[in-house]
């Protein structure tokens, strides 16, 4: 659902990867964000930290969506892409 979500809000291309593919490299380098949640193999967070790319949740996506504009991905604790509610 995800990758038509962010394609109709506006995503150059989008790449789906289920994290019990862990031995299946992503070519991160094309894209400038990853949208993930705490399950995202830590072989993909040290990649996206190597290439200064933001790692986010998908709150950050929900919310770039319903104000029609690229929000900061630092701006809400929610946005981490291993946010715990407390």
């Amino acid at each position: 659902m995800w990758t038509e979500v962010l394609m109709v809000g506006g995503a150059a291309s989008t790449k789906q990867h289920s994290s019990a593919d862990t031995n299946k490299d992503i070519a991160l380098g094309v894209y400038d964000v990853v949208i993930t949640d705490r399950s995202c193999p830590e072989s993909i967070l040290i990649c996206a930290q190597a290439l200064n790319l933001p790692v986010v949740s998908s709150e950050w996506a929900i919310q770039c969506l319903i104000n029609g504009v690229q929000v900061g991905y630092n701006k809400h604790p929610k946005y981490k892409h291993d946010y715990v509610v407390s």
